[in-house]
């Protein structure tokens, strides 16, 4: 009797150590992790915005260069009138001193007064325009010169009078030309250097504004 209630009690241990294993949870496998990105050597280019791309401040405009010093409208025109007449009141004493018309008087006349009146305009950055003027001298001086010798060796006093007025009205509308011109070109350069159009950041994009001084 004792032996199969041992027996027994041992058959019902079993059966419940097995239901106790099969109702005990399978742990789930645990996944092996990703692979994570190796991190990048070099941090990402170009500007990091930190708001959205249209509050995003633009880029600084570039620093300008220093602003040339303006030039002076008085200068170019003592340059032309200034330079001129000195060299003929220094010039045409020593002309009358000198034997003949080759020497050094002579020069300094003929220098000062077809380049002389030209100056104003080199100063003023257009050469062009005075060397345009010292050639209208140089033609309106031989044009004057020819009638003249025509003049005195035919006593003619038709063609040759029209090429000599015509020679001395070259000289003096080029000189005009040089004494009025260089100044009224600085005057003009000096006000539209004044004026520029800069660029003017703002923080939800940019613009341009219209700056000057007066």
């Amino acid at each position: 009797m004792k032996t199969s209630l041992l027996l027994l009690l041992v058959a019902v241990v079993m059966i419940a150590s097995r239901g106790v294993a099969s109702a005990a949870p399978v742990p789930p496998a645990i996944a092996p992790p990703s692979a994570a990105p190796p991190p990048s050597a070099e941090p990402p280019s170009g500007p990091r915005l930190l708001g959205p791309p249209s509050e995003a401040l633009p880029p600084a405009p570039p620093e300008q260069d220093r602003p040339r010093a303006e030039k002076s409208p008085l200068i170019a025109l003592a340059l032309s009138i200034g330079v001129p007449t000195l060299g003929l009141a220094v010039g045409i004493p020593m002309v009358d001193r000198e034997p003949g018309l080759g020497g050094g008087g002579a020069a300094l006349v003929a220098a000062s007064a077809i380049v002389g009146p030209s100056l104003g305009w080199f100063y003023a950055g257009r050469p062009g325009l005075g060397l345009a003027t010292i050639g209208a001298r140089v033609a309106g001086g031989a044009l004057l010169f020819g009638a003249v010798a025509v003049s005195w060796e035919s006593h003619a006093s038709g063609p040759a009078e029209a090429a000599g007025l015509s020679g001395v009205g070259l000289i003096i509308g080029a000189t005009l030309i040089d004494v009025l011109g260089p100044p009224a070109v600085i005057a003009s350069d000096s006000s539209r250097a004044r004026m520029a159009v800069v660029p003017m950041p703002h923080p939800r994009g940019g613009g341009l504004a219209l700056a000057g001084s007066f």
